[in-house]
Order: C-alpha cells, then structure tokens, then sequence
C-alpha cells in the first residue's frame, strides 16, 4: 500500500473518531473517568447507615473516652442542617446538585460521613447514596467521589 494513502486513511479514522466523540457517540477520556468514579462512589463503606456504629465501636476498643469521641463527633444540629440541605437539594422541577455537593464539603473526614449517612436513614427512611444517585448524574456522583476520596477515616 502506497504510504500517502496509509497516512490520508489513519487520519481519515482519527477524524471520524475525534467527531463522534464531539457529538457524544463515543465517550471522551473525562467521561469514562467519571463513569468509574461514579461507580466506586457505591463502594465508599461509610455510606451504609450501620457504619458509624461500627466505627465508633472501634474507636471505644482502641480505649477513646466518651469525651474524645465526642470530639470527634459532629454536633447533631450541623448533621441535620447538611442532611436536611442534601434532601432539599432535590427540587421538584430543578435540582441543585452544587449546594448539594457544597454541603458534602463542610464534611472533615469519613468518620463525619458516617454519621451523617446514619442520621440521613433514621431522618428520611433513605440511604444517602441511593438518594444522591436518584438526581445526579454520572459528572456530578464523580465530583462526589473526588470530594470524600481523600477524607481521612478520623
């Protein structure tokens, strides 16, 4: 094969590859990180309701005292303004996914999350996750995942 031709065909697919990504046939390298990330959101443990327990179990054996957990603790009034902002970041006709994930920012580590995924379930009979997931998108449940990834357990 002529090597003119070899080269006017591989950029003639490179082409057609590039247009099909610029009207959304196929996924741009940002898209497909954010799919991943998107699904890992699910697999962040402090989401399950159960986990604060779990993990202020843990903290009585390693010997902390009430106090000290205390400390560690969010006051309930902080957890229910940023559950309740959460839950009314889903509006009837307009969502608002940036307060939403505004409020996830205040939180200081994934000892937080859990109680605040714990006092979400008690509150609003739904798992915060699930709940995120019903009005966001794959982009935004990214930005989530990118948020709480590099919390610190306590």
């Amino acid at each position: 094969m002529n090597p003119i031709m070899l080269i006017l065909s591989v950029a003639l697919v490179v082409f057609i590859f590039k247009m099909f990504q610029k009207i959304g046939v196929t996924d741009t390298k940002e898209e497909r990180r954010d799919s991943r990330q998107a699904y890992k959101l699910e697999g962040i443990k402090e989401f399950d309701p159960k986990e604060a327990q779990r993990m202020t179990d843990k903290l009585v054996k390693q010997g902390k005292t009430k106090a000290e957990i205390l400390k560690l603790s969010p006051n309930l009034t902080r957890m229910g303004t940023i559950a309740r902002n959460i839950y009314d970041s889903k509006g009837f006709f307009k969502d608002d996914e940036i307060r939403a994930l505004s409020f996830f920012n205040l939180l200081k580590n994934r000892y937080e999350l859990a109680l605040l995924s714990a006092y979400f379930s008690k509150e609003y009979k739904k798992d915060l996750v699930s709940y995120w997931k019903s009005f966001t998108n794959e982009e935004e449940q990214a930005r989530l995942y990118r948020i709480l990834k590099p919390l610190k357990t306590f």
